[in-house]
């Protein structure tokens, strides 16, 4: 479920190249890029955090601003120059209890939406740690339920105005 904000497209909807995840070289002052068939030569920039070593971010090739993730848009750009939306920011207050337990799913790796039932405790998690995760989901789960009496109650009183019992 998303909101109706915005028509814009959200980082999800464009395909991207995280550097993190790009296997820089340490030192490299740039990448060629492949994403989906778009190819683009990107400019690397390196920043010394605090706490020591060295972190890589691309360049934006529009705005030459350093960013961790580069999308393939209209354009080879970061999120600021598409206008890309983040798709938490399009989430409407009904459907964060539906996301969040559909994440906390996936952390459990267990199949399937919540209605398919709970899973077993993945191999190695704590007791401790598989405790709070189920309470967590209980409590998410209660946020669906008590969304779901409301739209059944809308759904009930329109229906009743139509005439429809």
């Amino acid at each position: 479920m998303t909101g109706k904000r915005s028509n814009r497209p959200t980082t999800c909807d464009v395909p991207s190249v995280d550097i993190r995840s790009a296997g820089i070289r340490q030192n490299a002052v740039g990448a060629h890029v492949t994403c989906q068939g778009a190819q683009c030569d990107i400019s690397i920039t390196w920043t010394a955090p605090h706490f020591g070593g060295q972190r890589s971010w691309w360049k934006c090739p529009v705005c030459n601003e350093r960013c961790a993730i580069v999308y393939f848009g209209t354009a080879v750009a970061c999120r600021t120059c598409l206008g890309l939306a983040y798709a938490t920011n399009r989430t409407t207050k009904a459907s964060k209890p539906f996301a969040r337990a559909r994440n906390l799913r996936d952390r459990l790796q267990w199949p399937g939406g919540i209605i398919s039932g709970n899973g077993t405790r993945p191999k190695g998690m704590h007791m401790a740690t598989y405790a709070k995760r189920m309470s967590e989901m209980l409590q998410h789960l209660r946020g669906v339920m008590a969304f779901s009496v409301v739209s059944a109650r809308r759904i009930q009183a329109k229906l009743k105005k139509m005439g429809i019992d």
